[in-house]
């Protein structure tokens, strides 16, 4: 029983950081400019990896296929800073390009991990 009490808390550890960094990338994706965001669906994301200290880098393709950018998001507590290798960055928000990561990492690792949490979490308190 003890033991599943310090698994338990353990996701529960788990569960409160993805929180944190969950609710920092939707306020990064959901503050984007509306066209942004649009665009942002014409973005492929390419190539995508998680650091040592939980930066997520990226290589992305804009909508035309033409030329590919280096996407960076980090995390400062409850807020992701990017910087993208665009020339559009920075200048009036969130680039389509990082905006297409944020969406990335929420549907594609955020999602599935809260799901996997939370059915562990179920399945413990089930014990």
């Amino acid at each position: 029983m003890v033991r599943t009490h310090a698994i338990l808390d353990s996701v529960n550890e788990a569960l409160d950081e993805l929180r944190v960094k969950g609710g920092a990338m939707r306020a990064t994706y959901d503050g984007g400019e509306i066209g942004r965001r649009t665009r942002a669906n014409g973005v492929q994301v390419i190539w995508a990896t998680e650091g040592k200290s939980g930066e997520v880098r990226a290589t992305v393709r804009s909508a035309g296929g033409s030329s590919t950018y280096n996407v960076t998001a980090e995390w400062n507590g409850a807020r992701v800073k990017t910087t993208c290798t665009c020339f559009d960055h920075g200048r009036a928000g969130e680039c389509k390009h990082s905006l297409a990561l944020a969406k990335r990492w929420l549907e594609n690792v955020a999602r599935p991990e809260w799901k996997r949490l939370t059915a562990v979490k179920q399945t413990l308190l089930s014990v």
